[in-house]
């Protein structure tokens, strides 16, 4: 999990409610709408968001394992909202390591499960399943590293 996003639901949740006794508890005469306002979107939509994003990033790298490929062992976190879920599943982690570490790591078979390289332009890996096609993806972005999967129907 995204440690930067556990600490905004922790501030979303001391916000609604300092929201619900600044509004509704304990009402100030001339800002309670303003008070009332912060605990009706915190509550309803910041705090929703938040979660939702957290449990799926905490089994990100489970549903990866589920499609039959090996994650990279230097990851750290899940990163986002990419994480495995849908018709094209995309994964984003953030990873402590270097392209050819990662790009050795793999050409192995025993890291690849029933995926087949196809090939590796410098940008992405490619590797093929039946119809599936899997990219892995490496950016440096200079404060971070991050690994990108991404599976697309052939």
């Amino acid at each position: 999990m995204q440690n930067s996003l556990l600490l905004l639901l922790i501030f979303s949740l001391v916000l609604s409610l300092q929201g619900y006794y600044f509004g509704f508890y304990r009402p100030l005469a001339v800002l309670s709408w303003l008070a009332q306002s912060t605990f009706v979107i915190a509550t309803f939509l910041l705090i929703p968001i938040l979660i939702y994003v957290l449990v799926t990033q905490a089994g990100a790298i489970e549903r990866l394992e589920n499609s039959g490929i090996r994650p990279f062992p230097g990851i750290k976190e899940s990163v986002g909202i990419a994480n495995g879920k849908g018709d094209n599943p995309t994964w984003v982690f953030e990873v402590q390591a270097s392209s050819d570490e990662i790009r050795e790591f793999y050409r192995s078979a025993e890291n690849t499960g029933d995926w087949s390289f196809q090939g590796d332009d410098g940008i992405n890996m490619r590797f093929s399943n039946n119809d599936r096609l899997l990219k892995i993806a490496y950016r440096d972005s200079g404060s971070s590293e991050t690994l990108i999967y991404i599976i697309e129907d052939g």
